[in-house]
């Protein structure tokens, strides 16, 4: 009885359907369609967005931490080259000034010189705070005058035991507020300590303590994730923060447990801080045994979740208005408009833009002509423009890339030739000049992207001549380029990005003297570059990062590829060798298309 009621059900609600108009039809058939599926997509892609989405951010924020990181153990890296600075330059005081241990202070002259050597290192790294140096009879040496306060407190402190207790090591204290060997007493310094050997008889000569700043090491996290509200504390072993961008935390003191143990080997977890959820990441920061944590609100990553559900919504909400609206005048186009409707819309397809569905009626099939047309006319005039703007982006990308010339490079350059003219040597001072002057001058280049290879070694030759004071002791460089590849024109700054690569990761880390070798070949057809030094060498993984552009090796490299690349196509091949010692670099170029460039840059 039950299946025949269904039956009659069935048949009386299919010839209601068979009755209904064709409007009706089309809705009842397409809405559940279009409807469903859509449905179905929405909640899944948001399944994946939020996913994703925390992924996403949860390595970016660890991007940004090893960034820091870096930056942090670059500050070390720094300090350990300035005090071997001072050391080599407190034996050379020595060599010629022999102290003696009956002398009760060093005199006058001898103390000038070892301050100079002071001041000097202080000018070339310039995160130290402040450098002093003590000898063996107890005078304190300093190159501000803040340090000197309380110095008595130094010859009895644990940190003087400390460094004597070494062999020449550099020792880093803990970190800690104190009222002698600082500039600032209420602030917490880092201190690095170092025993001062006579490098021909092993005794000692003195004891040598840098000063960095908390404060410094602060102003690390500026510009990194603020936007989101992040924040970022730089922990010690005993988990006391040294350095923070939380407002009102104070300084040397231990952080609140956040309500759950930290897993050794975990790098992200989400977690209670001060009763609010956040994503937070920590991280190892290299050659120390500190520790960077940063936390992101959980509110700022429901905020985007939050978009995507909204926009999920408002497209489902579109949809399904437009298929409504499809459905209406699809039952409306029937026959010979419709077909003509599907002839231009072939036409279309096929790329012809100026097309024109010419129809004189007013009903809807009118209005969807007009719309036809008017969709055609802003499709042929979005292409033109995107087009155009495709162009202006290129040439904007290139003009960027090209300005990327680091301020940095210059203030360090006019502080070197102020040491130098204060140091009294004339010449080196007035080479660093010209040095600088041609830099730049190359570097312009009366504002052309593209210059002969000539022209960027002379930049490159005015660049190592600077970095070759700065360094003197352990920089040395060569070139050999072909006379027939001189005239080959190649965008500038080419070569600068990989030497400058060389000098700060492979020659200046070992602390020893190295050589940047610069080579050219023509061969295949096309122009072979190398960059290749003796310094330190990297790993497969570092060299992956400098190829990728990431913060840890810097984006030099990748960017020299990118222009490149915009201006070559992807024939441009770039190549990284290296091993424990020594990185090679080879850049490919293809021959050919100088004369295109030329006329590019000139028009």
């Amino acid at each position: 009885m039950n299946i025949l009621k269904w039956k009659h059900a069935k048949k009386r609600l299919w010839t209601r359907f068979g009755d209904s108009s064709i409007r009706s039809k089309i809705i009842a058939v397409y809405l559940p369609v279009v409807a469903v599926p859509f449905l179905l997509l929405g909640l899944i892609s948001n399944q994946l967005f939020s996913k994703t989405y925390i992924s996403e951010t949860t390595r970016t924020v660890l991007d940004d931490s090893h960034l820091i990181s870096a930056r942090i153990g670059w500050t070390f890296n720094e300090a350990e080259s300035c005090a071997n600075m001072v050391l080599t330059g407190v034996n050379n005081v020595v060599l010629y000034n022999r102290l003696r241990d009956s002398t009760p202070s060093l005199p006058i002259e001898r103390r000038t010189q070892i301050l100079n050597h002071l001041e000097f290192a202080k000018a070339t790294f310039q995160n130290i705070d402040a450098l002093a140096f003590m000898d063996i009879q107890g005078d304190l040496i300093t190159d501000n005058p803040k340090m000197e306060v309380n110095s008595m407190k130094a010859l009895t402190s644990s940190l003087l035991e400390e460094i004597k207790a070494t062999s020449g090591e550099t020792v880093r204290f803990r970190e800690e507020i104190r009222d002698f060997l600082t500039v600032d007493s209420h602030q917490p310094v880092v201190t690095l300590g170092k025993k001062v050997l006579d490098i021909n008889t092993g005794d000692t000569l003195g004891y040598l303590f840098l000063v960095i700043k908390t404060g410094d090491l602060s102003a690390q996290f500026k510009g990194i994730g603020e936007t989101q509200g992040r924040y970022y504390r730089l922990l010690n072993e005993q988990e006391e923060v040294i350095a923070t961008n939380r407002p009102g935390e104070v300084l040397l003191s231990t952080i609140q447990p956040t309500g759950q143990a930290w897993t050794k080997g975990r790098d992200s977890a989400m977690q209670e801080v001060n009763g609010e959820t956040f994503l937070v990441t920590r991280v190892n920061v290299r050659g120390t045994s500190w520790t960077l944590e940063s936390g992101t609100p959980l509110r700022y990553l429901t905020k985007e979740l939050r978009r995507n559900n909204e926009l999920i919504v408002g497209t489902g909400t579109v949809c399904l208005i437009l298929a409504l609206s499809g459905a209406y005048f699809l039952s409306r186009m029937i026959g010979r408009p419709l077909k003509q409707l599907h002839t231009h819309m072939r036409q279309v397809r096929n790329g012809e833009l100026h097309v024109r569905l010419d129809r004189k009626e007013k009903d809807e099939f009118g209005y969807l002509a007009q719309g036809f047309n008017s969709m055609v006319f802003h499709i042929r005039k979005l292409i033109e423009q995107v087009a155009d703007e495709q162009r202006q982006k290129r040439e904007t990308e290139l003009t960027l890339m090209n300005e990327q010339i680091k301020p940095h490079f210059l203030y360090n350059t006019l502080d070197l030739i102020y040491v130098l003219c204060d140091m009294n040597r004339p010449v080196q001072a007035r080479d660093a000049t010209k040095a600088l002057a041609s830099f730049y001058r190359g570097a312009l280049s009366g504002g052309k992207d593209l210059i002969s290879l000539q022209e960027e070694i002379q930049l490159v030759e005015s660049y190592l001549i600077i970095q070759g004071y700065r360094y003197s002791d352990v920089l040395g460089y060569e070139i050999s380029i072909p006379a027939a590849s001189k005239p080959i024109i190649i965008p500038k700054l080419t070569l600068q990005p990989l030497v400058e690569n060389a000098i700060y990761h492979g020659i200046k880390p070992t602390g020893w003297p190295g050589v940047v070798r610069i080579k050219g070949e023509l061969t295949d057809g096309m122009l072979l570059l190398i960059v290749q030094d003796n310094g330190r060498g990297m790993t497969n993984e570092q060299r992956d990062h400098l190829l990728a552009g990431t913060p840890d090796r810097g984006f030099g490299v990748a960017n020299v590829v990118k222009r490149l690349r915009l201006y070559f196509g992807y024939s441009v091949g770039l190549s990284i060798v290296s091993g424990s010692e020594g990185t090679t670099v080879m850049l490919r170029l293809p021959l050919g298309k100088e004369e295109n460039h030329v006329q590019r840059d000139d028009g």
